[in-house]
């Protein structure tokens, strides 16, 4: 496999292409740095702008609602928004059912530290399970969803998302932060203003394939209700991810967060920091694709000074193989067969 000079990218990425010294088409056009930097500066002019307008409007009610993994990036974003701007934070955690007893403790650690009340929410395994087996075996939502990560991750991350959206407007609280860096979202993406009834006839189409995939329940998971829409059509939600506008090395983001309290989980695999799901959704990703699903997020890191392109090596170049992920498969009651 014929990887890019510069970033960890490799020939079988969707549309890469190649110069004559072995860079690809997208180191080739990145932004100068000069030019990042200003853009980045920009995106945090707006996102403070945003903070400064909701903080504190109303006396006992929630500033934003963080979707809080207990993975390295959404502990410095529930830091960053809680302890440096000041904003009353809930911290909310779903389950899939894969979330390690160490991150659970880190959850609890961190927010105990940050003084921030903190929801845990497991929804229910059966639909978890067939949601991620049946992830694994269908097709993604759309071409573009295979260069940002496996398809297990990008069916728990859009109900995640939805969760978040449901308990913003159940609560009124007018921002929904996540961890995303570079490469999980596209790079204007700091602040989104979304009106979610105005924004349901465009959701229907993943809510229809996500219920022919995985059945009826998912309108449960990935829906709002028609009553709570109606209720809040007049209402905006910030989306706001932080990360893009630190741009934080990797290091210096897990020392920080070590003070107070979080230690890294030793069991989540090389790619995450939250969750014992993921190696599988490696390894079924590049079996089926050829390409790493963090290829794309490690590289856009990579560029940006992150993390060394050696730990992006590093990580983009161990597959696992079912024979380590016999617990996973065990638990979702499949065999390595069933995923081919």
């Amino acid at each position: 496999m014929k990887l890019c000079k510069k970033c960890v990218l490799p020939d079988t990425f969707p549309g890469i292409s190649f110069n004559e010294e072995g860079i690809c088409r997208f180191c080739q056009s990145e932004a100068p740095v000069d030019s990042r930097r200003k853009k980045r500066q920009n995106l945090l002019e707006n996102m403070e702008s945003v903070f400064n307008q909701v903080r504190r409007k109303k006396e006992g009610e929630y500033d934003a609602i963080v979707a809080f993994s207990g993975g390295k990036d959404s502990t410095l974003t529930l830091l960053k928004l809680s302890r440096d701007y000041g904003l009353r934070c809930l911290a909310v955690t779903v389950n899939n059912g894969f979330i390690p007893e160490e991150t659970l403790q880190n959850c609890h650690v961190v927010t105990d530290a940050l003084g921030v009340d903190f929801v845990w929410y497991t929804p229910a395994f059966p639909f978890v399970k067939n949601m991620f087996v049946k992830s694994i075996q269908g097709k993604p939502t759309s071409p573009a969803a295979i260069k940002r990560g496996s398809q297990v991750c990008a069916s728990c991350i859009n109900l995640i998302n939805n969760h978040m959206i449901k308990l913003a407007l159940q609560t009124d609280t007018p921002i929904v932060a996540g961890g995303y860096v570079g490469g999980q979202v596209p790079a204007g993406s700091a602040v989104l203003e979304i009106n979610p009834a105005r924004q349901e006839q465009i959701r229907e189409a993943t809510l229809s394939h996500y219920q022919s995939n995985f059945g009826s329940e998912a309108r449960k998971y990935f829906g709002l209700s028609k009553e709570l829409l109606e209720k809040t059509k007049d209402r905006n939600i910030y989306l706001v991810n932080p990360m893009l506008t630190f741009q934080v090395p990797e290091s210096e983001v897990i020392q920080e967060i070590k003070k107070i309290g979080w230690v890294a989980p030793q069991n989540t695999g090389l790619n995450s920091t939250n969750c014992m799901l993921n190696d599988l959704g490696v390894k079924t990703h590049f079996d089926r694709y050829g390409f790493h699903p963090y290829a794309e997020e490690l590289s856009d890191l990579v560029r940006k000074a992150i993390i060394p392109r050696q730990e992006a090596l590093k990580r983009v170049g161990q597959i696992p193989e079912y024979a380590q992920l016999q617990d996973q498969l065990k638990k979702l009651e499949v065999k390595e067969t069933d995923l081919s």
